[in-house]
């Protein structure tokens, strides 16, 4: 056949065949092959398409406003603007379905019932039918449809369970027939119901369903992780569940994945299947109901990886805004095992996250740094969060009234600790928690309430030097003390249960050996200087400041045997009945006081032993912080090896207040009486006594010239318990009851003197626990 010949043969088949063409398209060809295209999507991919409208060409069908759902729901998979699909005619004409691609313009897709779309589940299937179309063809099976490319021209997404909400702005991308998908999305947004966990500008997504596999890449987002470990631990849940079940929908494997950018031949089954890469992030950790506990982090760095089997790892380093700072960070999530997490902060300053450790607090961050290693696990009850490791810090500051007078400055140390968090009882377990201060080494453990003030610990400091112990009290908390110096050895065994809910089961048992001696008294008085005239700060009604002499030799000084004996009878009644016994401080006392502050609501009582009460007017200022204290109790241990007891309550007797600018019982006796303290009765003394707690608002009784009924019935409530105690005899017990309280003006002729009160004293034994005089503090106002 010539040349000539075979061309115009060619032509006229063409020409027949566009006619035919023609002919099929003009008789409905259009109807019959939209009933022939979406029958064979819609079974083959499980889904109900509808449409508004429908456009065929010789190469081309185009459906507009399509939505796509599952067979079984009502609430779409997508909605799309415009889908073209591709059909080579030849195939066509003889009856099997052969489309060349797909096009999709303004897809929308959404997930989850509360933004109005199918659920996960139904995706899950709709994926493992998009994969299994690809796998059947691949395997040469006898399909009537075959995958074709699939490109998005414009898209966005919508995914909201419940819990997770997802956003994705301007997608793009293709997936090809072999099935793997390449896109970009211009933005995206996750968040909780309480945080916006991730956002940025531009995502890229490599995706192979069949392997499921998935690659995403995010430049600079910007992100906010929960503080609380709780709502953290059920966004991890959330995420980890959601994206178990969209993988579990794809077939085995048929490749492996690699580790790095793709899928390749032969990796391991147990590979990656979804990797996030994350460089130059910048966000927060942030406490949603309190937003000022937040910690900034910059120039972080991620790599998210979840496998096969589920496991899921986060590794990520990153800095502090303003700071050379650098963290990292490591968290694994294990299949069946316990989420781990791993912080690692070497020589971190702190004040960039000082408000999220203590945000309450009066810590001052500025100088402070820490280094150290801190591990987070779930335990397997996913009720306790267990956190452990080994942290230093130095440079830290802390200004607060309650605990100095000035701010403490250099505060430092190490902590090795244990500690779970029982997120449903509300309580921290202290496992283990060693810390050392300088050289002062203690171990806590026990459990700490957060719901209420409540604990049980127990404390342990091993034998350690006396110098030791004293040099690592930060030098604000023992300035009074100057430049003491201690010889020996200290020891603490000690217990502490608190409970506000339950104050009468409080606990408070301490052993202590203390075998410390005084080798330097520093800015401590001499103890012979206080037995001689010696000088003491003491204050006016109005505050200010005053300085007084007293001691052996002066006008205001009055020998312990120059006092009534009532006068003692009733203050070791009234202020310590254990004083003959203890060595400066009483357990009892304390865990009653401890009580009944608690039942209160206040700390009204300070279970103040006379030793005490003497070296605080002795050595200190009217200063109520732990400083104070701590001072206090070196002192009690300075008066109680220095001075005998009767040394001791000779010394309070003449220093302590008895009312405004009135200090010693021998001016007390005089303004208040006109009497010398030997000639005071019982109930005199009682009422002196009963002073001491609020000298000053008490002496409005001496202002208005008498006692009332409700102050004379506390008296005798006095007198009672003094005999009840045997420090009363019956018979002085009825004289003292006849007696009243006669006041003496200044001015007036002084009253005819008393022969002086000379019954020894008791030898009474320490009054029992449960014996306290309690009143209304309303009779003394």
């Amino acid at each position: 056949m010539g040349l000539k010949r075979w061309f115009l043969t060619v032509v006229i088949l063409l020409l027949v065949a566009g006619l035919l063409a023609g002919l099929f398209f003009q008789s409905g060809a259009d109807q019959r092959i939209v009933e022939s295209v979406l029958p064979a999507l819609e079974g083959r991919f499980g889904v109900k398409v509808a449409y508004r409208d429908v456009d065929v060409s010789l190469t081309t069908v185009r459906f507009e406003a399509v939505e796509i759902r599952p067979t079984t729901g009502t609430r779409p998979f997508a909605r799309i603007e415009a889908v073209g699909i591709g059909v080579r005619v030849g195939p066509l004409l003889v009856g099997d379905l052969d489309l060349s691609g797909i096009r999709l313009d303004g897809v929308h897709l959404i997930f989850g019932e509360a933004s109005g779309g199918a659920e996960l589940r139904d995706w899950a299937k709709l994926l493992a039918r998009v994969v299994g179309a690809s796998r059947k063809d691949k395997g040469g099976s006898e399909a009537k449809i075959r995958v074709p490319e699939i490109q998005i021209v414009s898209g966005r997404i919508d995914a909201d369970d419940g819990r997770l909400q997802v956003a994705v702005r301007g997608l793009a991308g293709r997936m090809a027939g072999s099935g793997r998908a390449v896109l970009t999305a211009q933005e995206y947004d996750v968040r909780t119901k309480d945080t916006r966990l991730l956002h940025g500008e531009g995502a890229q997504i490599d995706w192979v369903p069949e392997s499921r596999w998935v690659f995403m890449k995010l430049d600079k987002p910007g992100f906010a992780i929960p503080y609380d470990s709780g709502q953290l631990t059920e966004i991890v849940d959330i995420i980890k569940k959601d994206a178990s079940l969209l993988a579990s929908a794809a077939p085995k494997p048929a490749i492996g994945v690699d580790a790095g950018s793709g899928p390749s031949a032969g990796s391991a089954p147990g590979g990656p299947a979804i990797k996030i890469a994350i460089a130059e992030a910048a966000g927060t950790i942030v406490d949603p109901d309190k937003k000022d506990r937040s910690v900034s982090l910059d120039k972080v760095s991620a790599e998210v990886v979840r496998t096969l089997t589920g496991a899921l790892t986060v590794r990520a380093k990153g800095g502090l805004p303003g700071t050379d700072a650098a963290w990292t960070a490591g968290l694994t999530v294990p299949i069946a095992g316990r989420p781990v997490l791993r912080l690692e902060v070497p020589d971190m300053p702190l004040a960039p996250v000082g408000s999220l450790v203590l945000p309450e607090g009066s810590f001052i961050w500025d100088k402070a740094s820490a280094d150290g290693v801190v591990n987070v696990e779930l335990a397997e009850n996913r009720r306790e969060v267990v956190v452990s490791g080994q942290v230093s810090v130095v440079g830290l500051a802390l200004r607060n009234e309650r605990v100095a007078g000035e701010p403490l400055a250099g505060l430092g140390g190490q902590a090795d600790f244990k500690v779970a968090y029982d997120r449903q009882e509300a309580v921290w377990h202290l496992e283990r928690f060693l810390v050392n201060v300088g050289r002062l080494r203690m171990t806590f453990r026990g459990d700490v309430r957060t719901d209420r003030l409540a604990f049980d610990l127990s404390a342990n400091m091993p034998p350690t030097a006396c110098r030791q112990v004293f040099t690592s009290v930060p030098p604000e908390l023992r300035r009074r003390l100057g430049a003491a110096d201690f010889e020996g050895t200290l020891s603490l065994d000690a217990h502490l249960a608190v409970d506000r809910e339950k104050p009468d089961a409080t606990v408070l048992d301490v052993q202590l050996d203390n075998r410390c001696e005084l080798a330097q008294l520093g800015d401590i008085p001499a103890p012979d200087s206080l037995r001689a005239p010696f000088a003491y700060n003491a204050y006016s009604a109005g505050g200010e400041e005053l300085r007084l002499v007293t001691g052996p030799g002066t006008d205001r000084w009055t020998p312990l045997s120059a006092v009534s004996p009532f006068v003692i009878e009733a203050l070791l009644t009234l202020e310590d009945g254990k004083f003959w016994r203890h060595a400066g401080v009483t357990l009892p006392e304390v865990r009653k006081a401890i009580a009944l502050d608690l039942k209160k609501g206040e700390l009204a009582h300070g279970a103040s032993t006379l030793t005490m009460q003497l070296a605080k007017n002795l050595f200190l200022t009217r200063e109520r912080s732990l400083a104070r204290k701590l001072q206090e109790l070196v002192l009690v241990w300075y008066l109680e090896t220095h001075f005998s007891k009767e040394e001791i309550l000779e010394l309070y007797l003449n220093v302590v207040e008895f009312g405004p600018s009135l200090y010693g019982i021998r001016d007390a006796a005089m303004h208040y009486f006109g009497r010398e303290p030997a000639e005071l009765d019982a109930i005199e003394s009682v009422f002196l006594v009963k002073l001491l707690p609020s000298p000053v608002e008490r002496h409005l009784a001496y202002v208005r010239g008498e006692v009332s009924e409700r102050q004379m019935a506390a008296l005798h409530k006095v007198l009672d318990t003094m005999a009840a105690r045997k420090r009363l005899t019956p018979e002085e017990l009825a004289e003292a009851r006849k007696e009243t309280i006669v006041f003496h003006r200044e001015g007036e002729p002084l009253p005819e003197a008393r022969p002086p009160v000379t019954r020894p004293l008791s030898d009474a034994p320490a009054a029992p626990d449960e014996d306290v005089v309690e009143e209304d503090p309303s009779v003394w106002q």
